[in-house]
């Protein structure tokens, strides 16, 4: 009798032997592994980085002209105090100066003070109730 190859030889029990298969991921994994193996792969990631890279740098760039507007809008606010703290001077020294009263409103108007700008406006109003820009400037605070 003529031997037959052993694939269509069972065990010694008769029954056929079954090879344990390896276990497959996903398609979904598969497929990024796949792609990321291939040349196609690593152009796919490179151009992704290089996206999220420039994304990053155009960012810092906004992030910096950001900060030059926060420190040019601080200097502008100092300077704004010293010149009101300059006007309180000037006032307190010449009580009736008219238009140092109305520096004054100005500058607190300027610096978001409306209540200071108003007790200044009341000032000026009462030196002098004909002042057309003091009577301009008190209509747009409102009373």
């Amino acid at each position: 009798m003529k031997k037959l190859p052993k694939k269509f030889l069972g065990t010694k029990s008769g029954k056929k032997e079954v090879k344990p298969q390896p276990q497959k991921s996903p398609k979904i994994s598969r497929s990024i592994t796949e792609i990321l193996n291939t040349n196609w792969g690593v152009v796919l990631v490179s151009f992704v980085c290089g996206i999220l890279l420039m994304a990053i740098g155009m960012t810092s760039i906004q992030m910096v002209d950001k900060l030059d507007e926060l420190k040019r809008l601080q200097q502008a606010r100092e300077d704004l105090i010293k010149q009101e703290q300059y006007w309180q001077q000037v006032v307190t020294k010449y009580p009736d100066y008219r238009d140092g009263h109305f520096t004054l409103a100005l500058l607190a108007y300027q610096l978001g003070e409306k209540s200071v700008a108003r007790k200044e406006l009341a000032a000026v109003l009462a030196i002098d109730p004909d002042f057309t820009q003091a009577q301009g400037l008190s209509s747009r605070l409102g009373k």
